[in-house]
């Protein structure tokens, strides 16, 4: 028996950025999916073009859309958790608006969850991982993206630790999610949340990392 996933997307306005993100989804080679969408704070454009994309690919019933305030400083942890609660997969990826998946995405999750089945593991894939040169570096005057190489590299899954990782890389299985509470309150004012959530889950259940790149993350 495959396995139905739960997307989680959290967005920030960017509707082109957005939509280019739910057409990604609508490519992939697994069907069995449903999307939850969560912007932090109400942007009607984005919920506009949501809407607009959600009646013109016959696709309501598995795409939701969520909007909540998130407090300052909380990374989305909150938009995550509220995901969680309404999932109803048997795993669950967490992706953001400024992701592109391949249309082998989910099915290289598959792979991975199908080679321990029916024992749940954590699902990791490798994405292309890039940055804004300069963002931080105020001598940069116009900048630019620029790609910064692979992720998760092709450490064990017991080795990686905190800046190896990107929160897209990862499947967890929903009930184990669930029990331990991943992107719990306490973790919301801490951008490593990402990691924490793998950190904990990985003290449980076995990691398997499948050998293709099926994304990248701006």
């Amino acid at each position: 028996m495959t396995p139905k996933f739960t997307v989680i997307m959290t967005v920030y306005g960017r509707e082109s950025l957005t939509l280019r993100a739910l057409h990604c989804l609508l490519s992939q080679s697994v069907w069995d999916w449903e999307l939850l969408i969560l912007a932090d704070g109400l942007h009607p454009n984005t919920a506009a073009a949501i809407a607009q994309f959600r009646a013109a690919s016959g696709e309501k019933r598995r795409i939701e859309y969520f909007d909540m305030d998130c407090p300052r400083g909380t990374y989305g942890n909150p938009l995550r958790r509220m995901g969680l609660s309404q999932a109803d997969g048997d795993y669950v990826c967490f992706v953001g608006h400024d992701c592109l998946l391949d249309t082998g995405y989910l099915a290289a999750h598959q792979d991975n969850i199908a080679t321990l089945a029916p024992k749940p593991c954590i699902s990791l894939v490798s994405l292309r991982y890039w940055h804004l040169r300069g963002w931080n570096n105020k001598d940069v005057e116009l900048p630019i993206e620029q790609y910064r190489g692979i992720l998760p590299c092709s450490k064990p899954g017991d080795q990686l630790q905190l800046g190896e990782l990107d929160l897209t890389c990862c499947a967890y299985p929903l009930g184990t999610a669930k029990r331990l509470q991943l992107f719990r309150e306490e973790w919301d004012t801490t951008y490593e949340a990402d990691f924490l959530s793998f950190d904990l889950c990985r003290q449980e259940l076995p990691v398997v990392l499948h050998p293709a790149v099926v994304g990248a993350h701006f």
